[in-house]
């Protein structure tokens, strides 16, 4: 089973357009674990489908970190070895998952994901296949793995193993949900895994931010400055700098403090 892993919160028309992406896509025995996080639970879908399956925690978990390690949890107890984890402000290629997949077995990687595109530059009838498996020798089932670009993870749409998620779990203190993509990351790479956690140029609409762009005025001002106090803070406190002003290589640790070790440099691997 190929299990998707999708939390919301509101966004309807969204995220029902997304839903359907996941459905429609060309892997076979794909699964969605729709989360609701909060707002209005989305209205019905109009498919009926036993693929869909939905959660709500009562009371809410406290981050989106947990609901992911959560329900990364639920995949691996039931015997999976991949997961694929997408926004719910997103559009979708068809073969979307599929691609993913091929690139993970073929890299060898822990994580991978695709990149979030703007309107103008997605097109949802394009051939987006990667050509990482192609059967030129005849032989069914043939394996040849073509040279790929990578760049940086983008965390609205993501395949990760059981391998890496038991090994890094998501850190469930960035409340509300910010860094906490950029904290996972900045871990693997301090580990050794810049190799093991990138993107590739499968690209995804991404209307981004589409929790606080749903908001009153009000309530997102509230929002972004519980982020500022919050989920930066804590960012700032672990790491000994703000985001890409990193000091230390060890979370929390005022010791390991020295030059050449922001995420860009690690990402880029200019440490010194």
């Amino acid at each position: 089973m190929n299990w998707v892993i999708m939390p919301y919160v509101g966004n309807h028309n969204q995220t029902e357009q997304a839903v359907y992406d996941v459905l429609d896509q060309t892997l076979p025995d794909v699964h969605l674990l729709l989360i609701q996080q909060g707002g209005d639970p989305v209205p019905i879908i109009s498919i009926e489908t036993p693929r869909v399956h939905r959660w709500k925690h009562d009371p809410p978990l406290p981050s989106l970190s947990a609901t992911w390690n959560r329900a990364l949890k639920m995949v691996w107890e039931a015997g999976e070895t991949h997961a694929w984890v997408v926004n719910n402000d997103v559009r979708l290629h068809k073969d979307t998952y599929k691609e993913l997949i091929c690139v993970l077995a073929s890299e060898d990687a822990l994580f991978v994901s695709a990149v979030g595109v703007t309107p103008e530059q997605f097109d949802p009838t394009a051939d987006v296949t990667l050509g990482l498996y192609q059967n030129t020798h005849g032989r069914e089932g043939a394996v040849y793995p073509t040279q790929i670009a990578k760049g940086g993870p983008d965390f609205s749409c993501f395949v990760i193993t059981k391998a890496c998620h038991d090994q890094y779990p998501f850190d469930e203190a960035f409340v509300p949900a910010y860094c906490e993509d950029l904290d996972y990351h900045r871990r693997l790479m301090i580990d050794g895994h810049r190799d093991k956690i990138f993107s590739v140029n499968l690209p995804f609409l991404h209307f981004a931010s589409g929790t606080l762009k749903g908001m009153a005025p009000e309530a997102r001002e509230k929002k972004e400055a519980q982020i500022n106090t919050g989920s930066r803070m804590y960012y700032e406190r672990k790491w000994g700098g703000s985001v890409n002003h990193e000091r230390w290589t060890k979370p929390f640790d005022f010791t390991t403090d020295r030059d050449g070790v922001t995420t860009p440099e690690l990402q880029h691997g200019q440490t010194t």
